[in-house]
């Protein structure tokens, strides 16, 4: 019976950690640029006008603008090498596959898709949360982006509109997934999002809306 409390006790202890996150600073401004974030189901990415990338000084950054020299937005995800390039969506997605990802850490890959128009219009039918950030906050964010990159020459065609894969930095497995990045990259920002409700995009959402008033 003690033996067993102290297995709930840690369970707990672990599930307050990982599900409370804290806003650090003022990440949000009522007049700074704007983030949208996007769920497709089962990876979550981060838009950005093409003026946000513009005055970052980040040479990955700066990379990408002369490579997609007529974007107009730019939106990142990070995930594993295989499992991205092989399953856009639910339907994709096999049991060897997620099997793999999940339990073998595997080489990761970063997915940018670029496209034109008003990406608030362009991914409404998505419902993305949209979050308006302090300069502190969105250079913050992009370093993270940036630094997500291993290389700035493209692996392969994307998988949707004008997109690349990239090699990333750091390795896919259970507790580090496509969401978990997106939760991370966030955090940096000062934005609180815990890692427990990025177990899935829906969740990261869920708890983006919750938090910051946009449901």
């Amino acid at each position: 019976m003690i033996r067993f409390r102290y297995i709930l006790l840690t369970i707990l202890t672990l599930a307050l950690y990982f599900g409370v996150a804290r806003e650090k600073g003022q990440p949000i401004d009522p007049n700074g640029g704007v983030v949208l974030v996007v769920d497709h189901g089962l990876h979550a990415g981060l838009v950005f006008e093409r003026a946000e990338l513009s005055t970052h000084p980040a040479p990955n950054i700066q990379a990408l603008l002369l490579q997609f020299p007529q974007a107009e937005w730019f939106e990142f995800g990070w995930g594993d090498e295989g499992f991205y390039q092989s399953a856009a969506t639910f339907s994709d997605v096999s049991f060897a596959m997620a099997s793999r990802a999940l339990l073998w850490p595997t080489d990761s890959v970063v997915h940018v898709a670029t496209g034109f128009g008003n990406p608030a219009a362009i991914f409404s039918p998505l419902n993305p949360v949209s979050l308006q950030l302090s300069e502190l906050a969105m250079r913050q964010m992009l370093d993270t982006i940036g630094n997500s990159f291993a290389s700035m020459v493209p692996t392969g065609s994307g998988l949707y509109a004008i997109s690349r894969f990239y090699n990333g930095v750091g390795q896919y497995h259970l507790f580090m997934t496509c969401n978990n990045w997106v939760s991370i990259v966030l955090r940096d920002a000062g934005i609180a999002a815990s890692p427990l409700m990025a177990t899935f995009s829906a969740g990261l959402l869920f708890e983006l809306r919750v938090r910051y008033g946009v449901i």
